[in-house]
């Protein structure tokens, strides 16, 4: 399993914890696409980042901050969407490697 593969499945283990609390219409789908910033309500969503940073923890041994102005702001927050979120903890990972 690569690191995408491995940040994938620590969104995707977010997402299932998520679902487990909303009723079924409300459930976040597991793919690349889907929306989590207006999807999720704040307290919904506040959870979603703990567990994403707590899976991302455990599987790299690398803490990750999701709570920050970038992340919550704006249009081109990585919350937007799944694949933004992956691409923004791949950067972040990849810069504390390189640290």
């Amino acid at each position: 399993m690569d690191r995408s593969e491995k940040i994938l499945k620590a969104i995707y283990d977010a997402i299932d914890e998520v679902n487990d609390q909303l009723p079924k219409e409300q459930r976040l789908l597991k793919n690349k696409n889907t929306t989590l910033f207006g999807k999720l309500d704040s307290l919904g969503l506040v959870n979603f980042i703990i567990l994403v940073e707590q899976n991302i923890e455990n599987l790299f041994n690398k803490t990750i901050n999701l709570n920050n102005e970038k992340t919550l702001s704006g249009e081109q927050s990585p919350l937007t969407n799944v694949k933004a979120l992956l691409d923004y903890i791949s950067s972040d990972l990849e810069e504390k490697h390189n640290d």
